[in-house]
């Protein structure tokens, strides 16, 4: 992939964060994060990063944080391992070739083994991660569906804090943040 492509781009909306009218509607005040308790996060692919483009607080008594505007590497997030898992294999076969840093003691950095995960996660159509980003956090995404089968270009996520959130109590969510991802994708412009 190019430096300096920001595969969000042109998502109709006139910046890099093309989803977020959409995506502000539906994970915010009255949407996902409101009703799951947890919260949501809208993120695309830059470079070898994920940009956290916007979040949605949930209603839990404690709260998780994360800024628009951060990045975070793509193999350490569920946003990212889900927007990669849709890409071109040549994409990304570069992005695997870059190198893959461990942010934590639980990052998978080998790249056979995130190549493997990454077709998991193709053929389920949704990725977690668990304290590979963030100790004490887990999360899991789903890509925002492209038109005429294109890549995705935007994802949403769920996030949790370990002590809080069972694994599977966060996969339990995978259906309605499906559902919050297909409605978004229904009301972009393209």
């Amino acid at each position: 992939m190019a430096q300096g492509v920001v595969r969000g781009e042109g998502l109709g909306v006139g910046d890099v964060e093309g989803g977020a009218q959409p995506a502000r509607r539906r994970l915010g005040e009255q949407g996902l994060g409101a009703r799951t308790g947890l919260p949501a996060i809208a993120g695309v692919l830059h470079d070898a990063e994920v940009l956290l483009v916007l979040t949605a607080q949930g209603t839990q008594h404690l709260q998780l944080r994360s800024a628009e505007g951060t990045r975070n590497a793509w193999h350490a997030t569920s946003l990212g391992k889900v927007l990669v898992a849709g890409l071109p294999e040549r994409e990304r076969d570069e992005l695997l070739a870059a190198g893959l840093a461990a942010v934590t003691g639980r990052t998978v950095t080998d790249p056979a083994a995130v190549r493997e995960e990454l077709d998991a996660v193709r053929e389920r159509g949704w990725a977690e991660v668990d304290e590979e980003n963030e100790v004490g956090v887990r999360s899991i995404a789903v890509a925002v569906p492209s038109p005429h089968g294109d890549p995705p270009r935007l994802a949403v996520s769920l996030c949790a804090a370990v002590a809080l959130t069972g694994a599977g109590e966060l996969r339990a969510h995978v259906a309605a943040l499906r559902a919050c991802a297909e409605d978004i994708a229904a009301h972009m412009d393209h």
